[in-house]
């Protein structure tokens, strides 16, 4: 026990050796440089999945497989499993040298895409690129490391306004990109502007000398990354199929038995026992993994061509159409609510906020789940609704989490929500490509895009709004987050005090604090605790 307490005094010597050091504080222009230069390269990590979803059908009709949604979800995955290790591995090492680290892996990843011949080869692009996640994490540790104290919240208000523009943005470039240069232009856009950006911020961006000890459980990591990668496998491709299934789920389990006796777990199953913690992941699964499956599934519905006498018949929009009919509504929109949902989520309580959010995305899957979405005014509202859902979730759910998790838990909190999200939407996609699959009716002649009975894509809707319509009565039932939003003093309540002092959460790796401690120590928040959703 004597070995933690010493690794807690040395975060806290650490830390405010940063904090306190007045003379060496970066000037207002300076500040203003590293944030425009980590908002600039934060984009990127945007940009892998906005600005490749539109080209999904081009890709299909290229390799001549069906199966495109794994393209979609293998990052997702990949960053589901990689984001909280690297997160850990960049408070011992340096943020700075992990940034630059996932930047390459995107440049590398398309490159690799670029150049593919086969399938195959390009899903291994894809994987790699989803290292690129941890950098949407990186960014605010940095901002909050490298700048004054008072420069803090509009440097991190910089880098949201830069996701959402990149939200807007994103399908924009992609649609003309594709339409007018081929869908391999995109992953040539996305490694030029990575390392053009990326130089910019090894030169001018200094690196943080913040320092958190944490252990990174890499056995655990695997075994979830395999576990659910062989479930992904048996529902995306043909071949044993049975085996991998099985495969995945002893790994799982395995997984589940590790990750008990684990000193520091990716998945603390000892916090999960607390309702508002347990509920909201649970809430955070079916909502966010709900939508961020949608938006590999989406364009492939609204870009499909229908077989004759298909009803109702598929719209087959461009790339440019898709992203104007449907990525500017979602763009503006979820900006736009994400700022008022903020403001309702300290007013109001952030449960509230994340229940309108749920149910326009319910009212959006309810629409496409109909088929009666094959207008261009139809595909607006189905946008502005989706837009108007993502920004209340955004809004809320971080705060209901920051409501629920006790203050030293927050971190391996937000990673789970994180994994919560992205593993739910990564598997979802895998079992909606299967879907697809058998929708597949022939193809185009003259375009060489697949032709689909659309029905298949109906049934995935309506698993969604369904999935959606069960995520919104969670949210009405819970207890917590129905007054406004405290920021987190809510977590000094009896209960959570006795959950932090009676279970191994608290502290460094994942050792319970005293109260004495909890009562002297300065909290150092790692990068690990900022994790964020870009699908």
């Amino acid at each position: 026990m004597n070995s933690h307490h010493d690794e807690r005094r040395k975060e806290e010597v650490d830390a405010p050796a940063v904090s306190e050091r007045k003379g060496e504080e970066p000037s207002k222009r300076r500040s203003i440089v590293i944030v425009v230069l980590l908002v600039l390269l934060s984009e990127v990590f945007a940009f892998e999945f906005n600005l490749i979803a539109p080209a999904l059908p081009n890709i299909s009709a290229h390799f001549g497989v069906t199966s495109v949604s794994i393209v979609f979800g293998l990052g997702l995955l990949v960053g589901a499993v990689m984001v909280p290790v690297l997160a850990r591995i960049a408070d011992r090492y340096g943020k700075k040298k992990i940034l630059l680290v996932a930047s390459g892996a995107v440049a590398v990843g398309a490159l690799i895409c670029v150049w593919a011949p086969t399938y195959e080869l390009l899903l291994l692009g894809r994987g790699i690129q989803g290292l690129g996640m941890i950098g949407s994490v990186i960014t605010y540790g940095l901002v909050r490391d490298l700048l004054p104290a008072r420069y803090v919240p509009l440097g991190v208000g910089g880098i949201g306004v830069g996701f959402g523009v990149s939200g807007l943005l994103g399908p924009l470039l992609g649609g003309w990109l594709i339409d007018n240069h081929g869908w391999r232009s995109t992953f040539w856009f996305l490694a030029v502007y990575v390392v053009v950006t990326a130089l910019l911020v090894a030169v001018f961006v200094p690196e943080t000398d913040v320092r958190a000890h944490h252990k990174v459980d890499f056995m655990g990591a695997a075994l979830l990354g395999l576990g659910v990668g062989m479930l992904m496998y048996a529902a995306t491709f043909k071949g044993h199929r049975i085996e991998a299934a099985i495969a995945g789920v002893i790994l799982l389990i395995v997984f589940y038995l590790v990750e008990r006796r684990a000193s520091n777990p990716l998945i603390s199953f000892a916090l999960l026992k607390y309702p508002p913690v347990w509920t909201t992941l649970a809430a955070c699964a079916l909502l966010g993994g709900a939508v961020a499956s949608s938006n590999g599934v989406l364009p492939q519905m609204l870009r499909a061509g229908s077989a004759p006498g298909s009803t109702p018949p598929g719209m087959a929009l461009s790339a440019t159409e898709y992203a104007i009919y449907l990525g500017v509504p979602f763009g503006v929109m979820g900006a736009a609510a994400g700022l008022v949902g903020g403001w309702c989520s300290r007013r109001w309580g952030p449960r509230n906020v994340l229940a309108v959010g749920g149910a326009c995305w319910m009212i959006s899957c309810a629409m496409l789940a109909t088929g009666a979405v094959h207008t261009i005014p139809l595909v607006l509202v189905v946008g502005a609704f989706f837009g108007v859902g993502q920004g209340c979730y955004y809004a809320s759910s971080g705060n209901l989490l920051i409501e629920a998790v006790p203050a030293t838990s927050q971190g391996i909190g937000s990673s789970m929500k994180f994994q919560a999200e992205q593993l739910t939407g990564a598997v979802a996609l895998a079992v909606f490509g299967l879907i697809i699959t058998h929708s597949l009716q022939g193809r185009n002649p003259a375009t060489g895009m697949m032709l689909f009975d659309m029905h298949g894509f109906q049934v995935i809707y309506v698993t969604l709004a369904v999935a959606t319509l069960l995520g919104v009565i969670g949210v009405l039932r819970m207890k917590h987050g129905r007054s406004p939003a405290s920021g987190g003093t809510v977590s000094n309540r009896p209960e959570v005090v006795a959950l932090e002092e009676g279970t191994a959460l608290g502290g460094v790796d994942g050792h319970a604090l005293t109260r004495s401690e909890r009562g002297g120590a300065k909290v150092v928040v790692g990068a690990d605790s900022e994790l964020r959703d870009l699908s």
